[in-house]
């Protein structure tokens, strides 16, 4: 895609600076738009289905107790994903207990930051990243709004 004459490539990436110990702990994250992978290790639930006796008609089983506690945990595998493939643009970090092949192993990442000496609120800070570069903020759409009409005010009128 070409806008205004630049040619957008690659991830959105966002960066977060945490200072630890007189070093500074930089974490990169990109925005994660490919599912391929993912899906190709696990696939969402599917809904169960219930045929009324006497009936041709079939009814979804959206509320089933089974298919909301795999849907739970198909969504919770894939926020996981999402956490360690957009960390994947921090090169110099490596996870001692995760396998990007083993969704059972995908949410040790928390413990290890936590065991690394991350604060909850460092944590939080390292998923806002995460969130930022996967979509825009409210404060960001804020600001581009302000800076595109700020820079329409500019403009000669012809």
């Amino acid at each position: 895609m070409i806008y205004k004459g630049i040619n957008f490539s690659g991830p959105r990436q966002e960066t977060l600076v945490i200072p630890r110990n007189g070093i500074d702990v930089v974490i990169t994250a990109d925005a994660v738009y490919d599912f391929a992978e993912f899906d190709a290790i696990l696939s969402i639930p599917n809904v169960p289905l219930r045929q009324k006796a006497g009936s041709s008609e079939v009814q979804h089983m959206y509320n089933d107790p089974e298919y909301q506690k795999k849907l739970d945990k198909y969504i919770t595998y894939k926020s996981d994903w999402i956490v360690l493939k957009s960390l994947q643009a921090t090169k110099e970090l490596e996870w001692e207990t995760v396998d990007l092949s083993d969704p059972e192993t995908w949410a040790n990442y928390k413990t290890e930051l936590v065991s690394a000496g991350f604060s909850q609120l460092e944590i939080m800070n390292i998923i806002n990243l995460i969130n930022r570069a996967c979509g825009l903020d409210q404060d960001k759409i804020d600001e581009a709004t302000k800076s595109f009409l700020a820079s329409r005010q500019e403009e000669p009128r012809t």
